[in-house]
């Protein structure tokens, strides 16, 4: 717990509109370069038949599922799943960071950055699952045509698992926000009303 909170306070040390902007910047190159490089995403989902990248899925995939697009894509494009999943570890750290700094700004904005400063870390457990995930799917696409099925259900396990803390993130993004703005507007019309009083 103490090195967590060690992580979270170096998180909130890092946090400026400077390294926002900063991996702002960077998550769209790499989100641009996802899509439209040769073995992008854009491409994966053209010769999949529409499956794309699995991890994308957040309902999870099946055996069934992750063969036959295996099958579906060929050699070739195995291959360049393999490099596509890659640059995702590239993504992974790069939204972290964006995540966590977000999330640490609203938070100070709110006002409860001290007391629930930790809650910066959430954008970690969802990229440790994503990078777990990544992992996973590198395993299953090098050991083609051998099927492991285990190893597949563990991972469709874990992309519903990253899903689902995303899901929780957005949420406290969203309630932070609102509170923050609500905070704003509130200090706002004291600091106007004390002059006249």
């Amino acid at each position: 717990m103490n090195s967590l909170r060690k992580l979270s306070v170096l998180i909130e040390e890092y946090t400026n509109i400077r390294n926002f902007v900063v991996m702002l910047v960077l998550f769209v190159l790499v989100t641009g370069t996802m899509e439209v490089c040769p073995f992008g995403s854009i491409h994966l989902r053209n010769i999949s038949n529409g499956v794309g990248m699995l991890d994308m899925l957040s309902g999870g995939y099946s055996s069934s599922l992750v063969y036959s697009m295996f099958e579906r894509i060929g050699e070739a494009g195995r291959i360049g799943y393999a490099q596509l999943l890659g640059l995702d570890i590239v993504f992974a750290l790069v939204y972290m960071c964006l995540l966590s700094l977000l999330t640490t700004l609203l938070l100070r904005g709110s006002g409860i950055g001290k007391q629930w400063i930790l809650l910066n870390l959430l954008p970690v457990a969802r990229s440790g699952l994503d990078l777990l995930e990544n992992g996973l799917l590198l395993t299953l696409l090098f050991s083609y045509p051998v099927r492991l099925e285990l190893l597949v259900n563990i991972a469709s396990t874990i992309t519903i698992a990253k899903w689902v803390v995303y899901f929780i993130i957005l949420a406290l993004l969203a309630v932070l926000g609102i509170y923050a703005a609500i905070r704003k507007i509130v200090v706002r019309t004291r600091s106007r009303a004390t002059p006249g009083a």
